[in-house]
């Protein structure tokens, strides 16, 4: 599991009895802030834990940033290893397209309604 996930899931772990094994985040060098965690750290970890039971992976960091959820999975299958995911932060990541296209769409929408209303507006006071 990442260093850096939320405290309720070492609490939950501390409850269940596992035993983590952590594995290192990228941190960015210019803001110090952790990256998500590469793949080859998860593989790393497996290989050198192959009594692993499950893994866990934050789709994304508190800042949005996120690992490649696809491989690690591959990567934890081949070896009959359960993938658990926190989304807490990311389940809505695969959406970000959309919404960004139908925000931008509003915004236009916007903009020339208010346009059309400032050329009301400077015709009328003609």
């Amino acid at each position: 599991m990442p260093r850096n996930v939320h405290k309720s899931v070492i609490n939950a772990l501390i409850l269940s009895g596992g035993i983590p094994i952590f594995v290192a985040p990228d941190v960015d060098q210019d803001t110090g802030i952790a990256n998500g965690v590469p793949t080859e750290n998860y593989v790393k970890a497996m290989d050198e834990n192959p009594d692993t039971k499950a893994i866990f992976v934050a789709k994304s960091t508190y800042f949005f940033i996120t690992s490649d959820l696809k491989a690690i999975c591959e990567e934890a299958h081949k070896r009959g290893i359960i993938v658990i995911v926190d989304e807490a932060h990311g389940a809505h990541l695969h959406l970000m397209t959309a919404c960004l296209y139908l925000l931008w769409k509003q915004v236009l929408i916007l903009v020339l309604y208010l346009y059309i209303k400032l050329v009301v507006l400077l015709l009328s006071q003609v």
